[in-house]
């Protein structure tokens, strides 16, 4: 998608000021690498979208808003990118992220039994949440990692090829 459809589709930044629930954030907001869409600030905010989507947690998008504004990348970019992880997609990234936590701890797999009682969600959930973690963080960080690399060497064979095709066509007009 090129920079001028997503201007087009992403929300202003001074309009995104002027609402209410926002107030408290006008002065965290008004940075303008939130809102810049630049190689840097856009594969950036993509890696961390991403890198957020693979927790284990609720709250992806309000996370990846906050940690876009400590980080300084692009703010929707980041957000939009925690998409990945969807009703459709969600249980196969958390399922992934507890073998690979099974692999990296040495803990053993324990098979999945579900009841609805205290006793469960207290020692059923604690004993899969160190693997899924660790499991999560490590393929949300090697996953992150690729998306990053491919973004920014996809952005920069693009540039490469309008360069070249400036370049083509001033020589045309020129001769």
């Amino acid at each position: 998608m090129s920079r001028r459809k997503l201007k087009q589709i992403l929300p202003d930044p001074a309009t995104l000021h002027e609402n209410w629930y926002l107030r408290p954030f006008r002065a965290l907001l008004h940075d303008p690498a939130l809102w810049s869409f630049n190689r840097r600030g856009v594969t950036r905010g993509c890696a961390l979208g991403v890198f957020i989507a693979f927790l284990p947690m609720p709250g992806h998008m309000i996370a990846a808003a906050l940690a876009a504004v400590w980080l300084r990348v692009n703010m929707p970019v980041a957000v939009a990118a925690t998409w990945l992880s969807n009703p459709l997609t969600i249980a196969p990234i958390f399922y992934a992220g507890y073998k690979n936590g099974i692999v990296l701890t040495g803990m053993e797999e324990l098979p999945f039994t579900f009841e609805l009682t205290w006793e469960w969600l207290i020692h059923g959930i604690a004993q899969t949440l160190k693997p899924l973690w660790i499991g999560s963080v490590v393929l949300g960080l090697a996953v992150a990692t690729i998306v990053y690399t491919i973004l920014n060497l996809a952005w920069r064979i693009y540039l490469t090829y309008r360069f070249h095709t400036r370049r083509a066509r001033r020589q045309r007009s020129s001769s």
